[in-house]
């Protein structure tokens, strides 16, 4: 594979050149490279689902780009973490999911008005985390969605139920990112 720059021969060139050489712009680049060839085995499963996840990720990051805002959240964030365009930091976002590094459960105490903070992030953004406090018998005490601290990857899920017994109970941490990937965390206090 070559590149060209600035060459006026070159500009502004794509397609194929005599069914031997593929043009491609490439980042402001054009990109020489050899054509591809037409496979004549089937592509096996893995490969089928494996092209079925790319098309729905092209799919997601073609409406994302066609959303002005989404359009300028991945702009900002493919020039600060210098991707190459909008459009392959959409897709790499459909392919990875939030992480949830930390769930903080210093200021739980089990009364209602105690907080649980959890540091979730994504490569763009995490739309929502969401916490489910279960006690030691296995019964959901409360659940409810986490609010998020101004430009930060911190959460703060405020408590609103009494539970007595803090030891054996079950926090259930839920992150979820602009392509509804989700992460989970579970945390025995």
């Amino acid at each position: 594979m070559s590149r060209s720059k600035n060459n006026p021969l070159t500009s502004g060139m794509t397609g194929k050149l005599g069914g031997v050489l593929v043009f491609r712009n490439v980042g402001g680049e054009i990109v020489v490279a050899v054509a591809p060839r037409k496979r004549k085995r089937k592509p096996s499963p893995q490969q089928k689902i494996q092209r079925d996840k790319f098309r729905m990720a092209t799919a997601y990051a073609n409406g994302q780009l066609g959303d002005p805002a989404a359009l300028a959240l991945y702009t900002e964030v493919a020039e600060r973490k210098q991707y190459k365009s909008p459009r392959t930091l959409a897709i790499a976002d459909y392919f990875n999911a939030p992480v949830i590094t930390l769930v903080d459960t210093l200021g739980y105490t089990g009364s209602a008005g105690t907080k649980i903070v959890v540091h979730a992030n994504d490569e763009v953004e995490v739309k929502s985390v969401s916490v489910e406090v279960v006690n030691v018998a296995g019964v959901s005490i409360e659940k409810g969605m986490a609010v998020q601290r101004q430009n930060s990857t911190l959460w703060e899920y405020t408590a609103t139920a009494e539970n007595a017994t803090l030891a054996g109970t079950r926090l259930l941490v839920k992150a979820t990112d602009r392509p509804a990937n989700a992460a989970w965390k579970e945390v025995v206090l």
